[in-house]
């Protein structure tokens, strides 16, 4: 709940470095060079060994008479060893080989023993040894090629993946002493940005969560702070000001920076620097979405259908599919403005699964058939009829071969009474008076007739297209 309050709990650089092993298993496998060098039953035969000696001695890793350990035994097939137990999910003994590598390791390895430790510290399903995560930590700051700052970006990250907020925040602090004796030379460009524009914005996200609570603190009390409020505004503002203006996924990031501008009155700002985001991030979904939330409030209605317009084109599949389709309804999208036929909007939607069951677009689409159904029906602006038919023809042809299994089935009972009509409707409409569905739900719900059974009756009492839509 506290993730949810601070809007952290779909961090993406939290998803990606702590929640997927993905990510991990490439950098081992890239560390695994020697991995060849190596018998897979004599890994086996060690693995099996560990497992049953850590049952009994939980610093079996560190004794001499343990083959893994010894000094023999190149870093390299650590890693090789490493990367087999994280692949069969037995975390605690990955922990423990981790942290014998941490013993023994001074080389290129760095990134790879923070992603990875830290990826298992969270996702063990034991009770981690805080001594054993303090020992990591302060471990890290051996590799010549991690700067403190980006040790404090991965602790950050882990810190607020386990819910522990107020270490998190910590973490983040620097050692002077450290900074004072610590000369890099920082040359690869994800090095520059932790190193500068990323470590300022993890510091905006602890002035926000101070912000935040504060605000929420005087909001209880019926009391006003203005100068510290200010203060954290503009410390979390300007910590944001540069890592938006980088190429990249920084969606936890703009937001904060957007409500904070907002919070000013900077509207402006908040504008240039939402437009910016979907420059930069152009394929990224949730840019748009930013701009058009914006949009609805502080601009044109205009300008906000062309950003949910780029949504849409990059997601078929997001809700705000019915915005657009509920604005053309109402005539707000200009004619030819959005390139193609609003109901291709909802047959969009319903190729997805997790729309299957949803009353909202089905509705949508029985309610607009069977306007469409109407002026087929009663003769009159042959124009309205043609272009109907067409439309319909076009989005039906696509489907024809597969909507009828994939929606059209007997009726689920899971399924809300409403929807199956709602169903029936578009079933009849597309496939014809004859088929199954339309009449298992008239006979279903004849004796009790739910809500809205009656627009199905009204419906079944016309003919459908009969224009060779049938499958």
């Amino acid at each position: 709940m506290r993730l949810l309050k601070y809007g952290l709990s779909s961090h993406r650089g939290v998803e990606q470095s702590l929640s997927s092993h993905r990510g991990v298993e490439q950098s081992l496998s890239s560390h695994c060079g020697v991995e060849q060098d190596m018998d897979s039953h004599q890994i086996s035969e060690w693995l099996d060994v560990t497992e049953k000696s850590l049952q009994s001695n939980p610093d079996y890793l560190y004794t001499r008479q343990h083959a893994i350990t010894s000094t023999d035994v190149p870093v390299p097939k650590l890693i090789a060893i490493l990367r087999l137990l994280i692949l069969s999910h037995r975390h605690k003994q990955a922990v423990s080989i981790l942290m014998a590598i941490i013993k023994r390791s001074s080389g290129k390895t760095g990134m790879l023993v923070c992603s990875v430790g830290l990826e298992l510290f969270s996702v063990a399903s034991y009770a981690v040894d805080q001594k054993w995560l303090d020992s990591f930590l302060s471990g890290l700051k051996i590799y010549a090629e991690l700067t403190e700052k980006q040790v404090c970006i991965a602790s950050f990250l882990f810190y607020v993946a386990t819910n522990r907020l107020e270490d998190a925040k910590q973490s983040m602090a620097l050692s002077r002493q450290r900074l004072r004796n610590e000369v890099r030379i920082i040359s690869s460009t994800r090095a520059k940005l932790c190193n500068g524009p990323l470590y300022k914005a993890y510091k905006g996200l602890c002035y926000y969560m101070d912000w935040l609570d504060l605000k929420l603190q005087l909001n209880q009390t019926n009391s006003s702070n203005t100068d510290q409020m200010l203060s954290y505004t503009r410390l979390a503002i300007n910590s944001f000001e540069d890592i938006v203006k980088e190429p990249g996924v920084w969606d936890v990031f703009i937001t904060k920076y957007v409500e904070l501008l907002l919070y000013e009155g900077n509207v402006s700002v908040a504008h240039s620097a939402l437009q910016m985001y979907c420059t930069l991030n152009s394929l990224n979904p949730n840019a748009w979405k930013y701009l058009y939330n914006f949009y609805k409030i502080y601009s044109e209605q205009s300008l906000a259908i062309q950003a949910l317009q780029e949504l849409i084109a990059l997601v078929p599949s997001d809700e705000l599919v019915l915005d657009l389709f509920q604005l053309s309804v109402e005539g707000k999208v200009k004619p030819g403005t959005l390139g193609y036929d609003r109901l291709s909007l909802l047959f969009d939607l319903l190729d997805y699964s997790n729309w299957c069951h949803d009353n909202r677009p089905w509705k949508l689409l029985a309610m607009e058939l069977m306007t469409c159904l109407g002026r087929h029906s009663d003769g009159s602006r042959e124009d309205g009829r043609h272009s109907d038919v067409l439309n319909i023809r076009k989005c039906w042809g696509l489907r024809s071969d597969w909507w009828p299994v994939y929606h059209f089935s007997l009726p689920v009972g899971t399924e809300s009474k409403r929807l199956h009509i709602y169903k029936a409707i578009v079933a009849h409409c597309l496939l014809g008076g004859a088929h199954e569905y339309t009449h298992s739900v008239l006979r279903r719900y004849q004796s009790h007739r739910p809500q809205c059974y009656e627009l199905l009756e009204n419906v079944v009492k016309q003919n459908s297209f009969q224009l060779g839509l049938e499958s």
